[in-house]
């Protein structure tokens, strides 16, 4: 897997990155945030260990605490029939355009 990427209103591409032994990037609209991810069944759990601390709108901070949220809740993962990575917990559901960036 790699990059997945949304956009938002503020034109931020948001992404999240899978890397070798699932080294995760991401960018909040607002933060980069870098973790390590470990898969199960159904579920990701993703703990991150840096992150920027930018200052941002409270529209761009509520993102990145909802994807922090998401992102240390152990969501559940699928990718559905349109190829979009979809993360959801309590609720919450992230959906990402898969795109592979390997050629």
């Amino acid at each position: 897997m790699d990059r997945r990427k949304s956009t938002n209103t503020s034109a931020n591409i948001l992404y999240l990155e899978f890397a070798e032994q699932m080294t995760v990037f991401a960018n909040t609209g607002c933060n980069k945030l870098t973790g390590q991810a470990i898969l199960r069944e159904d579920y990701i759990s993703i703990d991150i260990n840096n992150s920027d601390v930018a200052s941002c709108s409270a529209k761009q901070q509520n993102v990145d605490l909802l994807l922090r949220n998401v992102l240390a809740s152990a969501p559940t993962i699928s990718i559905d029939s349109e190829r979009n990575l979809i993360l959801e917990s309590a609720g919450t559901l992230l959906k990402y355009r898969l795109k592979d960036w390997v050629r």
